[in-house]
């Protein structure tokens, strides 16, 4: 896939004809550069196409290996990033039952102390009751 978009972006550059190359003034000795690595976009472009055409099967082949490398490696990746989702969604999970199941026994807890007071206080208040009606006899 990466191959066929490169020889399409290749397709599109320009590259003078053979016939345009032979009149061109051939270069003379001082004008040959020292550098080898291309100065323009130009010759950038024409190194990469002229890689593409005389890629074999085999540089193909060999660059497919590499994507196919990289996309399993992506999904290794990627679910690795999904099974930690998966864990983290489960500890939550837990751990709001844990706390919702803690706030239902403190609830009932404070409620059932509630009504002990309420009930002691009732008792006092009826044995109060119960001393005043002997004191009234």
């Amino acid at each position: 896939m990466a191959v066929a978009a490169l020889r399409n972006l290749a397709a599109k550059i320009r590259i003078p004809g053979p016939a345009a190359l032979r009149a061109s003034p051939a270069p003379g000795p001082l004008a040959i550069s020292h550098s080898t690595t291309p100065k323009s976009d130009l010759e950038k472009a024409l190194l990469l196409r002229n890689n593409i055409e005389s890629a074999t099967y085999v540089d193909l082949h060999s660059s497919a290996e590499v994507l196919g490398k990289y996309c399993e490696h992506t999904e290794e990746i990627i679910k690795q990033y999904s099974d930690v989702h998966v864990e983290v969604g489960n500890k939550m999970r837990t751990l709001t039952l844990k706390y919702f199941f803690t706030c239902v026994a403190i609830c009932f807890t404070d409620s059932m102390i509630s009504n002990k007071d309420e009930v002691v206080l009732q008792e006092r208040q009826g044995e109060g009751v119960v001393v005043q009606e002997r004191q009234v006899e």
